[in-house]
């Protein structure tokens, strides 16, 4: 294996570069673990690139390497562990010599080529103490660390990688040899696994989405019992959550909900003799009627108090943060993430006067497949609701939100509600900062979490943040999408908490101007000059201030000439200065030198 790493490169880096080069798929793990760091099922139909794989060990340095199995990786791997009947397992295979790795728990992963035009599967207890790592997979690879704390470690090279063997090619038909005839029976141990996936498929299939987890659940714990030992519960949790997202995604691409439109193609001519009305705004400039938008934003950046805020304002036909005029309509509110006594102690701050306008579905299980789309959509139209907010979008559906595929699906199933004139709202987190493990602040787009998909469908997009402008808590918009508008720049929205009647707590948000980076760099600029300026006795330059850590040059020229300007410092040049006391003592005669202003008592 030809490494390619620049000096300094770590030798996880060096490894994952190699692996790269080999064609496998790549993904990192947990150091010390087996588990993966990101949602690694998009890279079993794709290979991450070079770039995103050195993004990853950046972000994680002490991370290591999985490589996900099958064709996408062109490998199959025997997973064999040392546990008892493992002897008796091994003497009913063969494992020809081939690329071969050490565990680092006593165990050994044996590398094959994949089988051309034939399918292997992933069979977990394909027989005791042997698993068959295939298609959908992935293994822990060297120099990675095991949890024992050894290190995975080659015993060849993988120039030795042999052909997979016979027995290898007939496993798709020889489950008799691993598995009971009827799936719904007890099984061992090493077994276990693999019929709980089986069985949870088959009864999610039969069952409607809404019984999933009561009627499927209960039966799948009902087998359980029946196993020899039964499957700890955790265990047996996380097959079931996978089966799910797996049933849902099939029955999200066998949904036909695409709504075709067979009329002729419009000339350029017609398109441009026809009278389109004006844009029509729920709330002007930031979320259009009938569009798709979304708020993103870190935990704790009141994305969610925003949500209640506008849908109060909404549902009132009042300004949005006292500012933006809102069209007066009644709102829905799907939430699966906050209890209903939060919402009402939340309304109630907002000072919410029980209108009946604004309506609350809160943790009912609610996901967004085909028949509670249509549910959702008939209420609304009984109801006259024109206005939706899922909060938060990661809790109404099961699909992969880094998958451009599955979120395109999830897109494609909003549009229903806009195509029917309704104005969709998702509240949505951002990604992890790299290198950080803390959610991002920044107030792009691009830091909303998952798929390209989900920001490309929408039609607005708005992120916040808390912050602070001179001891008063707000909050810093900004506009990071709109397509029916010019965007707007950043803007302030401050975050009141008062007593009102009877001395209950209240809380507003109110629109308090624009937001400008500078402003905010020049006053600390400001604070550490004079700061330096006072305690020191000197005469600053420009070069001293920025040494001083006040800011960039363009800042603390803006700073400087600010406090000439109220008074509150003097400006002189060096040649006006001899004998004074300077910062720095040489320099040319024209430099401006800066200093307090002394108060007329003191001239």
């Amino acid at each position: 294996m030809t490494q390619h790493a620049s000096e300094g490169t770590s030798e996880v880096q060096a490894a994952a570069a190699a692996y790269i080069e080999r064609g496998f798929s790549v993904i990192p793990i947990k150091p010390g673990s087996k588990e993966p760091l990101v949602r690694w099922t998009e890279f079993q139909d794709r290979k991450a690139t070079p770039e995103e794989v050195a993004c990853w060990f950046q972000q994680w340095p002490g991370a290591g390497i999985g490589i996900v199995t099958g064709k996408i990786s062109g490998i199959v791997v025997v997973d064999v562990d040392q546990k008892p009947g493992v002897e008796d397992s091994l003497a009913k295979i063969s494992l020809p010599p081939t690329y071969t790795v050490r565990s680092g728990g006593g165990g050994s992963h044996h590398y094959y080529r994949f089988p051309n035009g034939q399918p292997v599967p992933n069979r977990k207890g394909y027989l005791p103490a042997i698993d068959i790592q295939g298609d959908r997979a992935y293994v822990v690879a060297p120099p990675s660390i095991h949890p024992s704390g050894k290190a995975y470690a080659a015993e060849n090279g993988l120039e030795c990688l042999a052909d997979a063997p016979v027995w290898l090619l007939g496993i798709e038909t020889d489950k008799r040899a691993a598995t009971p005839e009827s799936p719904f029976e007890g099984v061992t141990e090493g077994l276990r696994n693999d019929a709980a996936a089986r069985i949870a498929g088959a009864l999610l299939r039969k069952l409607p989405p809404e019984s999933w987890d009561t009627l499927g659940w209960a039966e799948l714990l009902r087998w359980n019992e029946s196993n020899t030992p039964p499957l700890p519960q955790g265990e047996l949790t996380v097959v079931f959550e996978s089966i799910k997202l797996r049933e849902e995604a099939h029955r999200i691409e066998d949904s036909d909900q695409i709504v075709h439109d067979n009329a002729p193609a419009i000339s350029l001519k017609d398109l441009c003799a026809k009278n389109y009305p004006a844009t029509k705004w729920a709330a002007e400039p930031l979320f259009e009627s009938g569009t798709l938008n979304m708020i993103s934003a870190p935990p704790g950046q009141f994305k969610s108090w925003i949500a209640l805020h506008l849908a109060l304002c909404l549902a009132n036909g009042q300004p949005m943060f006292g500012h933006f005029k809102t069209d007066r309509q009644p709102v829905l509110i799907i939430n699966e993430d906050d209890p209903a006594r939060l919402l009402q102690e939340r309304v109630n701050l907002l000072g919410a006067d029980h209108n009946e306008q604004v309506y609350f579905r809160v943790e009912r299980g609610f996901k967004l497949d085909d028949k509670s789309t249509t549910v959702i959509l008939d209420e609304m139209r009984d109801k006259e609701i024109r206005f939706l907010i899922f909060d938060t979008f990661r809790s109404v559906h099961l699909a992969d939100e880094n998958s451009a595929s599955d979120m395109q699906k999830i897109m494609d199933r909003l549009k229903r509600f806009t195509r029917a004139g309704h104005t969709v709202l998702l509240i949505h987190h951002n990604r992890k900062k790299q290198g950080t493990g803390s959610a991002s602040d920044g107030q792009g787009g691009e830091e909303a979490r998952g798929s390209t998909a989900i920001i490309g469908a929408l039609h607005g997009h708005i992120t916040c943040r808390v912050s602070n402008d001179e001891g008063q808590d707000i909050l810093v918009i900004n506009q990071a999408k709109i397509k029916g508008a010019e965007g707007k720049p950043p803007f302030k929205v401050s975050i009141n908490r008062t007593l009102g009647d009877g001395n209950k707590p209240k809380m507003s948000f109110n629109y308090a101007g624009e937001y400008r980076q500078e402003d905010q760099a020049t006053k600390k600029a400001v604070e550490v000059i004079l700061k330096a300026l006072m305690e020191t006795g000197l005469w600053l330059g420009v070069k001293d201030c920025v040494e001083l850590e006040a800011g960039r040059t363009k800042t603390v020229r803006l700073a400087l000439k600010s406090l000439v300007k109220e008074g509150k410092i003097e400006e002189k040049t060096r040649a006006e200065l001899s004998g004074a006391r300077l910062r720095t003592p040489t320099g040319k005669g024209n430099q401006k030198l800066y200093a307090i202003k002394p108060k007329d008592s003191d001239r």
